[in-house]
């Protein structure tokens, strides 16, 4: 075993070849370079783990300080970040033929329409919801992770899929409700039917192992950067009736 002094005392004593308490061999000097030399490598790896862990640290702090600002502000970044990845990567299918915007633009407006959505509506609701989630006791023998899953997907999930479908198709239209018929018949469906195949087992694992203060986070990251950028294009979407109303005009 090295001694007190440290790595870099023996590095020097190596190099030297000199041998104090015979606690430095020339097989432990071989045995320092080599862990010299894959020393950079693994701080390199872990500086990615480090920074994490002191972002979720800081993230922390700001919780218990400002736990709905905190909240709500994340979900923005998050939500502004999510919709200018898929403006880049995907473009529209009506885009190329009768868009004559620059593939590469990015649409300020609906950035914004999504990220006021997702900070400033969905990440209070969030915030209070699971508070109310988790009062909620056991029924019978039916744990109360399930009996709060099923109040979930029964209530809000398709409250706040109509409400989103609604809102996104008000402000696309300019302040006009002639069009959220028509979204909602075309897009509130299916867009339903890939929910439930994919919410309740996030958020069956939310409720069971995520701490309740963390579980909007764990939402905006797990379903808002994933199921979120599926809803994002579906209604951005135009329907025929809205392709056929942008042509005629």
């Amino acid at each position: 075993q090295l001694p007190v002094l440290g790595p870099a005392y023996h590095a020097q004593l190596c190099r030297a070849g000199a041998h104090p308490d015979h606690s430095v061999t020339p097989n432990s000097c071989r045995a320092l370079r080599f862990t010299f030399s894959f020393a950079p490598h693994s701080t390199s790896k872990n500086w990615g783990l480090h920074a994490m862990m002191r972002l979720v640290q800081r993230y922390e702090s700001l919780l218990k300080v400002h736990p709905l600002s905190t909240k709500s502000l994340t979900a923005f970044g998050i939500s502004v970040a999510t919709d200018i990845s898929v403006q880049r990567l995907l473009v529209p299918p009506h885009m190329p033929s009768r868009c004559t915007v620059p593939p590469l633009t990015i649409d300020v407006s609906r950035t914004a329409r999504q990220s006021i959505w997702s900070g400033f509506i969905m990440a209070p609701l969030l915030h209070y919801w699971f508070r109310f989630l988790e009062r909620i006791p056991v029924v019978g023998p039916i744990p109360a992770s399930v009996v709060r899953l099923a109040v979930d997907c029964a209530t809000l999930m398709p409250t706040t899929h109509v409400v989103y479908f609604s809102y996104m198709s008000f402000f696309a239209h300019g302040g006009s409700t002639v069009q959220i018929p028509s979204d909602l018949r075309h897009k509130l469906l299916p867009a339903l039917q890939t929910g439930y195949a994919v919410i309740p087992l996030t958020m069956l694992v939310n409720l069971t192992l995520v701490p309740l203060r963390f579980r909007v986070l764990f939402i905006n990251i797990i379903l808002g950067v994933g199921y979120g950028s599926y809803l994002n294009i579906m209604a951005n979407r135009p329907t025929k009736s809205a392709l056929v109303r942008r042509s005629s005009s």
